[in-house]
């Protein structure tokens, strides 16, 4: 079985397209002599690649993907497993999405496939495509901007929740950890992180229990954490 990963990102400000055909030309180089084949899919903004070939060969692309600078907001859209390649003329293909017409663009990019039996509409990795070539969901996408145009100000009227006292009876802990929306400057929610009394990670805690006790003990967990959860003023 191949791998087959999926994402979507965004390009940064400072890069040139004839930069992004020259990286495309050495990441089919690269790619080929690992067996990973797949096509760049580029609307003027954002980045839409699909990569398959062994899954050790795919995954360690994918991570100096994930690194690289010239692009951020990089989302997995899907990760599976598949009998046959989906796009295996080349290494990588570079795809302008603004060469072609609308609604022509998507059959252009099937006529690309190289599957055993031709990429149909029904195919679970198309839909993606669709999705991305139709702009559907463009209005959905959740832009945060570039790591360096972030700006941390300390906030001087710094929220510490009053933290009840744990029963060590009880045979564990959590640590609540707040979820932030950057954009509404606001927490939204808060995350219980289980932990044993002293601190210790889940593994420790589930350490020496077999069977039905995993499912009981981890029951018994989630009811300290909302017996906690009502304790603690998340004001």
């Amino acid at each position: 079985m191949l791998t087959t990963i999926i994402y979507r990102s965004h390009i940064c400000d400072n890069v040139s397209f004839k930069s992004i055909e020259a990286m495309v030309a050495r990441a089919n180089e690269r790619n080929g002599q690992a067996d990973v084949t797949g096509i760049l899919l580029f609307n003027g903004t954002h980045f839409f690649q699909l990569i398959e070939g062994p899954e050790e060969k795919v995954q360690d692309i994918y991570q100096h993907i994930c690194q690289d600078p010239r692009h951020y907001n990089l989302v997995e859209l899907l990760c599976d497993y598949a009998p046959s390649r989906r796009f295996g003329k080349v290494g990588m293909e570079l795809f302008d999405l603004r060469e072609h017409d609308r609604e022509e663009v998507l059959q252009a990019v099937m006529d690309r496939g190289t599957s055993k039996y031709q990429l149909t509409y029904d195919d679970r990795a198309l839909q993606f495509f669709r999705t991305f070539v139709e702009a559907t969901e463009k209005a959905n996408y959740f832009e945060i901007p570039s790591a360096d145009s972030w700006v941390f100000i300390p906030d001087k009227e710094t929220f510490y929740p009053v933290t009840p006292i744990i029963d060590n009876t009880e045979g564990c802990s959590f640590a609540f950890q707040p979820i932030v929306d950057p954009f509404a400057c606001e927490i939204i929610s808060w995350e219980a992180l289980l932990r044993t009394p002293d601190g210790q990670s889940p593994g420790a805690y589930f350490a020496g229990l077999t069977g039905d006790d995993i499912y009981l003990a981890d029951l018994h967990s989630k009811r300290v954490a909302l017996s906690l959860a009502g304790k603690i003023r998340f004001t």
